[in-house]
């Protein structure tokens, strides 16, 4: 069965008058007019009142003159009108055919009418096809009136509907900041049960607390032990290399200074050895065209001469060579060192890593927040002693 819309929570609350529609006249659901049905229902059902209002005479003295050209019913007698198959509102639940089809018959039935008042009564025909065209308009005013009525009705339900979806828009808002402070309330709630959880026991509970305490602090010792333990060497050995690494980028800076002078006498020595060359075919020229009486003491003494500026040459490149061979050496030097030293910058950064590791699990925040607890836990206590004293 339906029921109407009501804002009453208890079935105990409701009217004799609502009880006896609810048990007795209330439609179903599946015999419920559809809103497109609506305008064909209401024009059946004013078709229903007019047709009644001209079967049944107003007063006594249009008894008479209604017989004569009384309607035939647009329903038979043997279909009895059930008053609960038209609604207060008018409404009946008629397809848009079955509509369509009654109005068929009221207008054959009216033409019905107006032939039997032509031939019957030629002189009360006028006056009563003014009535019926009076009682038309009126019916017509009324459907506007009724169709009116429906279509505020329609607006107020729209603008119901609108107002309880924004309230219930309101009303899931205010739900999700309820359940958040809900969440917020249990969570305080956990840790304040939690903290009354200690009360009991509180003197095993700070022995505890005051294990724990201990055994974090001593760690931190030891860990800073082995920290001292692992960073002094190396920040020895560090201060050593680097030592060694400045003294070793010097040397190869006065060998680099070396290397370029050596490069400039190189230079300078192959233009004065392309110079002495061309002197040497410039002198072979002189020779062939000298004469051959010449006295071979000279040619001796030249011989001499030459002999020892090549000497001399050779000395010049066994300094050079041994030059070369000395910078070689401080390269391959500087080579180990920087070896050396990216060996050692490697073990600091794992060192480094390790003390990160050591410094992310939080053991001085551990060690800090386990001081709070123990002095909030003796705080309590000592009030808790007040109290019983």
């Amino acid at each position: 069965m339906s029921k109407p819309y009501s804002s009453v929570e208890s079935p105990s609350k409701v009217s004799p008058g609502l009880r006896t529609y609810y048990e007795n006249y209330s439609r179903r659901i599946t015999k419920m007019v559809g809103y497109e049905y609506l305008i064909a229902t209401l024009l059946n059902s004013h078709a229903i009142q007019l047709q009644r209002d001209q079967i049944l005479p107003k007063n006594t003295e249009e008894e008479g003159k209604s017989e004569a050209h009384t309607l035939e019913p647009l329903v038979t007698e043997d279909v009895q009108l059930n008053p609960l198959d038209v609604p207060l509102s008018g409404w009946s639940p008629l397809s848009s055919f079955e509509t369509a089809q009654h109005m068929i018959d009221i207008k054959e039935s009216e033409r019905e009418v107006n032939l039997g008042t032509d031939v019957s009564a030629p002189e009360a025909g006028v006056t009563t096809e003014e009535q019926i065209r009076l009682k038309r308009e009126e019916q017509l005013s009324r459907l506007q009136t009724e169709i009116g009525n429906v279509t505020n009705k329609t607006e107020e339900c729209t603008q119901g509907i609108q107002d309880a979806v924004d309230a219930l828009a309101k009303l899931t808002d205010d739900l999700i900041k309820e359940e958040r402070l809900k969440e917020e309330t249990v969570t305080e709630l956990k840790m304040k049960q939690r903290t009354s959880s200690l009360l009991p026991e509180s003197a095993a509970n700070i022995q505890r607390l005051q294990g724990a305490l201990k055994n974090s602090e001593e760690k931190m010792v030891r860990l800073q032990q082995q920290w001292q333990a692992h960073k002094k060497p190396l920040e020895e050995q560090l201060s050593q290399l680097t030592l060694e690494a400045s003294n070793k980028k010097v040397n190869k800076e006065e060998i680099l200074a070396e290397m370029s002078e050596l490069r400039d006498k190189m230079k300078a020595m192959v233009q004065d050895a392309s110079r002495k060359e061309t002197a040497l075919a410039q002198l072979k020229g002189q020779v062939e065209k000298m004469n051959k009486d010449i006295n071979r003491s000279v040619y001796t003494k030249r011989i001499i001469d030459i002999s020892a500026k090549e000497a001399a040459n050779n000395e010049r490149v066994r300094q050079v060579y041994r030059a070369v061979a000395a910078v070689h050496e401080g390269c391959g030097e500087l080579v180990d060192i920087v070896r050396d030293t990216g060996t050692v910058q490697r073990e600091i950064a794992d060192l480094r890593e390790q003390v990160d590791l050591e410094k992310s699990k939080k053991v001085e925040e551990n060690l800090t927040q386990l001081k709070t607890d123990l002095n909030q836990v003796k705080k309590e206590n000592a009030s808790l002693k007040q109290q019983l004293l």
